[in-house]
Formats: structure tokens, sequence, C-alpha cells
């Protein structure tokens, strides 16, 4: 096996076992973008709330992939 078939196979496992990952309708076009603009409106929300007590909220660190 290369390492492609390798990493596939453990992506294709972690997602048969994994019960809290999101699922998309193919039918609904727009479930990506729902999905997105919930996702925003909840960090917006944190970050006001932290805003206002005055903890401070973490910043996105980026992309996490290796550099070329």
């Amino acid at each position: 096996m290369t390492d492609e078939d390798i990493e596939a196979e453990w992506w294709a496992y972690h997602y048969q076992e994994s019960k809290s990952s999101v699922e998309f309708d193919d039918d609904d076009e727009n479930a990506a973008n729902d999905y997105l603009a919930q996702i925003t409106a909840e960090a917006e929300a944190e970050e006001a709330a932290a805003a206002e007590g005055g903890t401070q909220v973490a910043e996105d660190p980026g992309d996490w992939g290796p550099e070329e």
C-alpha cells in the first residue's frame, strides 16, 4: 500500500466510526453555506461575549498543514 492508500483507509475508518461528524444532504445545495453561517454566527457571539466579560478569545491559528 502507498502512503496515500494508508491515509485514505485511516480516514474511511475515522468517518465510519465518528458519531459527531457533520453530513450534508446532496439535495440541499445550501446546506454547506447554512452550516458555515451558523459557525460564523457562533464565533461572533463568543467574541462579543468575551469582549463584554473581558476574557481573551483564542485567535485562529490558520492552516495547520505542512509548509510547502
